[in-house]
């Protein structure tokens, strides 16, 4: 295959020199290789390697360049730009013959020397050449590095003349720069970066990658991992990161936005609590100044209404007084008259002798009946007490006696009964007490669980609460054990007893060991209120070697999952491992046999000890604190509160009806001991008094019988009497009344004076049209009490009113007072909110409100900012966030997706055209065959993640037309969520943002006659020293082509077409090598190679030039050249 398949031209090296560098010393070294393959050699220690790293220095940037790459590591680190420049060359031990070390030696001195290095590379198509500059001193100890490239020849002896004609020298100043620039357009470069970037441009270099492949090419000498080496030395990483970073510049303006849209609906809900109590309290306040209005309406409202029913009153009751007096004295002119009637009859009926005997029985007649009165009065009362005692009345005296001793025997059962009904109270109470304390309990855990994941009971979690708030560190760094436990699906049947096991376990803190101190200090300093036990954390505690914690197939622990991605799961593991090595059985001979076991019925055994407790408040799953997840446990305890709230209920409905009970009881007592006062039979007999009543009157009728005159008389005499009774009642009766009657006229002459006097000082003060007009509101208000009937209406009106107003007022006023807190506390929450969260996301936002303080007086002011807030900034965030969202980032987002689409295009493109270099490189023969590199895509989940999230968070361009500020957040949200990922996980980020890792790389061999395959390779491990170097140097040859811009379809007369092979013959075979001088010849790629003296014959068919290095006894190389026909002829 010839090389005019690859001979466009292009950038060889002409010559190279050296001046004080290294062990070339005191003078200019040329290493002239005329634009063809040349041959660097000499023995070990000469000096090769020193040339090699002269030219690495010259064009190799230094993070990617490598010194001595023949020596081993130790050898590499020996070398720098310093000892080059000093010219370092061995050790020498100290003088004293004790001391233990030695000195490195050096050729120059720091003071006044000078180091260069100027390669010449010309183009021989072209005829155009370029020269690279170096020099290097020391400035105070300080090495200092100067950088230039001239268009042209240039050696070290023509720069030397030039500056000498100037009379000028290489020394810090700027002269002698001046000159070369004036006289042969030397360019300086401030930095070594700017100075390859200038002469990357001149020999076309693809990128950085051309410059790392020519350091790497010096010293390699095997391939090994084929996917590796295409990746990182043939492909280009692609400009994604900086896209990456562009994104998230724009991103944190779309961050900025949605947090300013979050902080400021935040702050709309703090100030819309402000505006609504205000409104509340400017409504309260309102309302109250009305009820005080009508409060201070009432008076006028009274009296104006009063002085026309009080002077109409005042008429009547004169009225009235005159028509009184009248009847009274008309009524005492009747007693008087007869009075006299009266007096006549007794004196007639004092002349009958019977008079006296019928004055004896009319007065026992009186005696018996006013008896009679009292006995029928305890008759009802005893009759009624044994009515509601369902017992019988008796009829007799003996009847009684046996009445009073049933009343006794019931009274004596209802107190027994009442104090058997207060005992049942009791217990029923002391139950309730019970449940009202569990469901106390109950309810604040599953409020707590409702805070948290775990199971833990709440008294433990206020524990830990209060000592991370002490150490001002979060729970999740301490956690209980039973937070990182929980029982696998599939034997939750074991749950009951594993339990048991490590419920205690499961309390107990895990203490990180920088903790452990000031934890150790709080607990023993302060009154926990409760039990905690805690360890320590560190895993050395426990005696297991093994890394990976395995348990037995029957054992607790095969049984348990461990919280993963916890920094504590290894320690609970070995914990568990270590002390509750239990066996988990249900047949009770390896129960019996084994040093510890438990059941799924809960029997326990701990070596000697066997135990099982089936205590009913053991037992209950509400009592369970394993896991992470507490949906279960509050379910138990959400049923369990339902039960205990029903049988609280029936309790109290039990309690209610004993009450009724104890109360029917009591009243029983009562009744008993009332009829018991009736304690005779006397007291009751009204019979024997009706026998008595009856036989005298029977007596006064026989005697009034025998003389009808004194009947008459007796008969004429009751009748005045009666009717003198009357008049007299009458008579009385109107005085009563005109004494009233005279009260009133007195008090209602004294009170409408006393309106009429305040009516007219109101008159006097106000302006009456207003008061008519609060007493239309007032009676509009107050329709039905402000139209009264009559003066007393009016009163009971004016009380109703007055009352109901007052009350409204003092409700007002405490709502009043009740909104003012609220409004206040709203006001102090508003500016300084004191959530943590809110703290930590969005620090002191009270400055952004410097006018408004947490007083009554600022609420307009408040609720002008509510609106402000809510109409103005909400929107214009919102908006910001909208633009943001559809022009900025979406632009960026689009850029950082075609960045990654183009880079997978520019891989593609890669592998394409370096296989089209390799398909012109001959690789075996007989048959032939040839190289393809090829890419596949890679089966990996943090990648197939990526693409994931990549897709999930594309803009979505509907979304704009939309303006659907839901979706929006969701889609920066999903957004959020990738950049999160990325910047959380740098080896993640670094990992998926090199599109180069999304593909694997390899290498098949292909017959060059039918394009089939050979063989594939994946690295080089197995195969022949000779074949690895060839399958090296075939790849190597096609990447430097590519990243040296030298492929064959290309026009490019300008690359860079020069390369070191340092060694990488001393152990190949002849054919092998032969081969790999004939890729690089075909693709026409000049090559120094670097090799001892007895490998010469490998190469000298694709050299034109030998380079021999020697150093003398001085300690100095020196560096002799001649051609291949020179070498041959003294050869033979």
């Amino acid at each position: 295959m010839s090389n005019e398949l690859f001979s466009t031209g292009g950038y060889n090296l002409e010559y190279f020199q050296v001046y004080n560098w290294g062990t070339f010393n005191g003078k200019i070294y040329t290493l002239k290789s005329n634009n063809k393959a040349s041959l660097l050699t000499g023995e070990n220690g000469s000096g090769k390697t020193t040339l090699v790293d002269a030219l690495l220095t010259l064009l190799v940037p230094n993070d990617k360049r490598f010194y001595n790459q023949s020596s081993g590591e130790a050898k590499k680190r020996d070398r720098s730009e310093e000892s080059y420049v000093l010219g370092a060359y061995g050790t020498k031990l100290a003088d004293d013959e004790n001391a233990e070390y030695s000195s490195v030696q050096y050729l120059r001195k720091r003071e006044n020397t000078i180091s260069i290095l100027n390669g010449c590379f010309t183009n021989p198509f072209s005829q155009k050449s370029l020269s690279l500059l170096q020099i290097r001193y020391f400035t105070n100890s300080n090495l200092q590095q100067v950088f230039a490239i001239t268009e042209g020849k240039l050696s070290i002896e023509e720069i030397d003349k030039l500056l000498k004609a100037q009379n000028i020298e290489i020394i810090r100043n700027k002269k002698w720069k001046e000159a070369l620039t004036s006289l042969k357009g030397t360019l300086f470069y401030p930095s070594f970066k700017q100075y390859v970037s200038a002469y990357s441009r001149v020999f076309g270099l693809r990128s950085d990658k051309a410059l790392t492949l020519f350091s790497q090419i010096v010293g390699l000498k095997v391939l090994g991992d084929i996917n590796s080496f295409i990746k990182y030395n043939m492909l280009e990483e692609g400009n994604i990161i900086s896209e990456f970073d562009k994104l998230q510049d724009n991103y944190a303006n779309l961050v900025h936005s949605y947090n300013e849209i979050q902080k400021t609906r935040v702050q709309i809900e703090k100030f819309q609590f402000v505006y609504e109590n205000g409104i509340k309290y400017k409504e309260e306040q309102k309302r109250r100044e009305q009820i005080k209005a009508m409060l201070e309406t009432i008076p006028y409202w009274y009296m104006k209404n009063a002085d026309a029913f009080l002077t109409n009153m005042l008429n009547d009751y004169t009225e009235k007084d005159k028509q009184a007096n009248n009847e009274l004295n008309r009524t005492i002119q009747e007693i008087k008259s007869l009075e006299q009637e009266i007096e006549s009859i007794n004196h007639s009926i004092a002349q009958d002798s019977n008079k006296i005997r019928l004055i004896e029985i009319d007065n026992s007649i009186k005696e018996l009946n006013n008896k009679k009165g009292l006995l029928k009065e305890n008759y009802n009362h005893f009759n009624n007490y044994l009515m509601q005692l369902t017992i019988p009345f008796p009829d007799s005296e003996k009847q009684f006696i046996d009445t009073r001793k049933i009343i006794h025997e019931k009274q004596q059962k209802a107190i027994n009964n009442e104090n058997d009904i207060e005992e049942k109270i009791r217990h029923i109470k002391n139950e309730q007490d019970d449940i009202s304390a569990r469901l106390i309990e109950i309810k604040a855990e599953l409020e707590s669980l409702n805070d948290r994941d775990n199971n833990i009971p709440k008294p433990n979690i206020i524990i830990r609460k209060k000592l991370c708030e002490s150490l001002n560190v979060d729970e999740d760094k301490i956690p209980f054990a039973g937070e990182l436990i929980c029982v696998k699906e599939n034997e939750q049947h074991w749950n009951h007893a594993i339990e048991k096991v490590l419920h205690n376990f499961a309390l107990t803190l895990i203490v990180p060991e920088q903790l452990f101190k000031s934890v150790s200090h709080y607990v023993n300093d302060n009154d926990l209120k409760g039990r905690i036990v805690f360890i320590k954390a560190e895993e050395d505690v426990f005696d297991i070697e093994n890394d990976e914690i395995e348990f037995e197939q029957n054992s607790l622990g095969n049984k348990l999952l461990f919280k993963n991605n916890h920094s504590q799961k290894r320690l609970i593991q070995k914990y568990v491992k270590q002390h509750f090595d239990y066996q988990c059985t249900d047949d009770i001979d390896k129960y019996a046999s084994s040093r510890k076991a438990v059941t799924s019925k809960g029997l326990i055994k701990s070596e000697l000890k066997n135990e099982k407790d089936d205590r009913p408040e053991k037992n209950l799953k509400s009592n369970w604190v394993l896991g992470w997840n507490n949906k279960d446990k509050k379910a138990l305890l959400s049923k369990e509160y339902e039960e205990l709230n029903e049988e609280y209920n029936q309790l109290l409905r039990e309690e209610n009806k004993s009450q009724e009970d104890k109360k029917d009881l009591r009243n029983i007592q009562n009744l008993c001991r009332d009829a018991q006062l009736i304690d005779k039979w006397e007291k009751i007999d009204v019979g024997a008094i009706i026998q008595k009543l009856d036989k005298l009157q029977k007596d006064r009728d026989i005697l009034l019988s025998e003389n009808s005159s004194l009947a008459r008389l007796e008969n004429e005499l009751d009748e005045k009497k009666i009717i003198k009774t009357q008049k007299e009642d009458f008579a009385q009766s109107l005085n009563k009344n005109i004494g009233r009657i005279e009260t009133k006229i007195s008090e209602t002459k004294t009170e409408l004076d006393s309106n009429t006097s305040q009516l007219n000082v109101l008159k006097q003060e106000f302006d009456f049209s207003l008061f008519d007009e609060k007493i239309n509101n007032l009676q509009e208000t107050y329709p039905r009490l402000s139209k009264p009937k009559d003066f007393d209406e009016l009163k009971k009106n004016r009380n109703t009113i007055e009352a109901e107003l007052k009350s409204k007022d003092a409700g007002s006023g405490r709502s009043l007072g009740g909104y003012e807190s609220q409004v206040k506390n709203a006001m102090e929450e508003a500016l300084h909110p004191k959530a943590k969260s809110i703290l930590d996301k969005y620090g002191d936002w009270s400055l952004e409100f410097p006018d408004l303080r947490s007083t009554l007086e600022y609420l307009d002011d408040f609720i002008a900012t509510y609106k402000k807030l809510e109409n103005d900034d909400l929107p214009k965030y919102t908006k910001r966030f909208h633009d943001y969202l559809h022009t900025s980032l979406n632009e960026d987002f689009t850029g950082f997706q075609r960045s990654i689409q183009n880079q997978q295009q520019e891989i593609k493109q890669a592998i394409t055209s370096l296989n089209q270099d390799l398909q012109r490189i001959a690789y075996n023969k007989n048959p032939d065959t040839y190289l393809q590199l090829e890419w596949r895509t890679k089966n990996d989940t943090d990648i197939k993640d990526f693409k994931k999230l990549l897709d999930e968070a594309k803009p979505d361009a509907m979304l704009f037309a939309e303006n659907n500020p839901q979706k929006e957040e969701d889609q920066f949200i999903k957004i959020q969520n990738l950049l999160k990922t990325l910047n959380d996980d740098e080896r993640f980020k670094k990992k998926v943002l090199d599109v180069r890792n999304w593909f694997q790389y390899g290498a098949q061999e292909l017959y060059s006659q039918d394009k089939t395959q050979k063989q594939y390779y994946s690295d080089s491990s197995s195969l022949s020293g000779g074949q690895k170097t060839k399958l090296t140097y075939t790849i190597l040859a096609a990447a430097i082509s590519y990243q040296f811009g030298i492929a064959a379809n290309t026009e490019n007369n300008s690359s860079f077409r020069f390369v070191i092979i340092d060694e990488a013959f001393s152990k190949i075979d002849t054919k092998n090598s032969e081969q790999v001088m004939a890729i690089f010849n075909d693709l026409d790629i000049q090559v120094m190679v670097v090799t001892p003296n007895d490998k010469i014959n490998v190469v000298e068919d694709y050299i034109s030039s030998i380079h021999i290095v020697d150093k003398s006894n001085s300690n100095d190389s020196r560096l002799i050249y001649m051609s291949i026909e020179e070498y041959k002829e003294k050869a033979i």
